[in-house]
């Protein structure tokens, strides 16, 4: 008789285990090489009705509880006992799937005791426990991660969670700022913007963490990656509460591509693209700004049209890739020569247009104009040539000459137009340009208005 059987002796004993309302064995078992060698002593009805065999079923095989157990479980479990044994430790738990008698696989909860050895058979108690249904809700909760974690992963933005330091970032996050969430977890978040922009980041935080209701809030600011180079992101923030904590939930999108669009859609919009001086528009626009402050500081302005005499001869002669070589050529000149404040621009092919500020009396005004045609007195060189150029000016002042840049520059025009007709290298507007101006056009709009009414006809004078 072995051992094992002493323990079941009494009746009592033995009925009130059967009507135990979980699964209880006794088994003398032996551990082999590769598998497990188990005769099972006693199962209780509990047992037999999670498994689906009779007692006398399981015990006409002593590999029958080896045999039943997922067969990706089994080293597993081997290992786990072994290691318990090894330990000297009287009890333990496993987990594991096991084959009803139906052909499916359920989860198991194992607790055991181990109650004594005799030569090389162990003799060990146990409860089962079916956790079938709380690893189905393990595996739901794990499929919903893995499902949020591919798809935050995978998100074509940035997403973050953060306090004072981030908590979360997925990979577009780490892809964009070049760190690792682990070097992004240990930087306080306002790290991440330039220095003028930290301070005011870090007291929004602060207020977000606080509670404090603030607006949902869109940035549009730059960010600095490890490597030190900038991106420009553009940021959404909210506030969420989470157990009994504020915590700020950010979404950001790397827009520097976009960024560098829009810079070289305003260079083609607003600059000349072989000088690199602003256009016309933007002239205007910067004129506009500079008369404003002008006039809140009393200061005169002068507006120059530059004319650059027989450029077109000479990019005849030596061709358009000499021509557009010196009009870089002079716009480089112009910036050498000119204060920073004062602003150049290239209106149109070899006219260019200039804006001095800061004009306090006659004296500073022909310093400027004499300042101008200095850039004109060396010959340009290139490759090998020597190229003279001269130009002719024209200017208008502010506020005596006109009160807006449109009236500004096209009276800067006239007196350009003036001073070609004499032979003069520059010209400041005055009244009577105006004056004659309007003269010429009303005697011109006469003798066309004359020509369509047919009021000139040919006379002659015999001799």
């Amino acid at each position: 008789m072995l051992f094992s059987e002493g323990l079941l002796k009494g009746e009592s004993c033995k009925s009130c285990l059967e009507r135990f309302p979980i699964g209880l064995y006794l088994t003398e078992a032996r551990l082999e090489e590769g598998r497990v060698w188990c005769k099972i002593q006693f199962v209780n009805a509990a047992y037999q009705e999670l498994c689906g065999y009779t007692q006398e079923e399981i015990a006409q095989d002593p590999y029958w509880w080896w045999e039943h157990l997922h067969f990706e479980d089994r080293s597993q479990v081997l290992e786990s006992l072994n290691l318990y044994l090894e330990k000297g430790l009287s009890s333990g738990c496993l987990s594991y799937r096991f084959r009803h008698k139906e052909g499916r696989y359920f989860w198991l909860k194992d607790y055991f005791a181990f109650l004594g050895l005799r030569g090389s058979h162990l003799l060990w108690a146990g409860v089962w426990v079916d956790i079938s249904r709380e690893k189905a809700l393990e595996e739901e909760i794990r499929e919903r991660e893995e499902f949020f974690r591919f798809f935050m992963d995978h998100a074509p933005v940035g997403i973050v969670i953060y306090d004072e330091r981030i908590l979360y970032a997925n990979p577009y996050v780490e892809k964009v700022l070049g760190y690792s969430l682990e070097e992004l977890q240990k930087m306080p978040v306002w790290e991440l913007v330039p220095p003028d922009y930290q301070e005011e980041i870090r007291q929004i935080v602060q207020r977000r963490l606080q509670g404090e209701k603030i607006p949902r809030q869109y940035f549009e600011f730059l960010v600095r990656r490890k490597d030190g180079r900038e991106r420009f992101v553009r940021f959404y923030a909210e506030t969420v509460k989470y157990k009994n904590r504020y915590l700020g939930v950010g979404i950001g999108v790397d827009v520097t591509p976009e960024k560098y669009l829009e810079r070289k859609l305003t260079e083609v919009l607003l600059f000349d693209s072989l000088t690199g001086l602003p256009n016309r528009t933007l002239f205007l626009e910067k004129l506009e700004v500079l008369l404003h402050r002008a006039e809140r500081r009393k200061e005169e302005l002068l507006v120059c049209v530059l004319d650059l005499s027989k450029f077109r001869e000479i990019n005849a002669f030596y061709g358009s890739q000499i021509g557009d070589r010196l009009l870089k050529a002079v716009a480089r000149r112009l910036g050498a020569f000119l204060r920073k404040s004062d602003l150049k621009s290239r209106l149109f092919a070899d006219k260019f247009a200039l804006i001095l500020p800061e004009i306090r009396s006659t004296f500073s005004l022909w310093t400027v104009l004499e300042k101008i045609q200095q850039v004109f007195r060396e010959p340009f060189r290139l490759d090998g040539l020597e190229i003279e150029l001269n130009a002719v000016l024209g200017g208008a002042v502010y506020p005596k000459d006109g009160l807006s840049a449109e009236e500004l520059l096209h009276k800067a025009e006239i007196a350009l137009k003036r001073a070609k007709e004499k032979g003069e290298s520059w010209a400041l507007y005055s009244e009577e340009m105006g004056a004659e101006l309007l003269e010429e056009a009303f005697f011109r709009q006469a003798l066309l208005e004359g020509l369509k009414r047919r009021e000139f006809y040919v006379v002659y004078q015999p001799i």
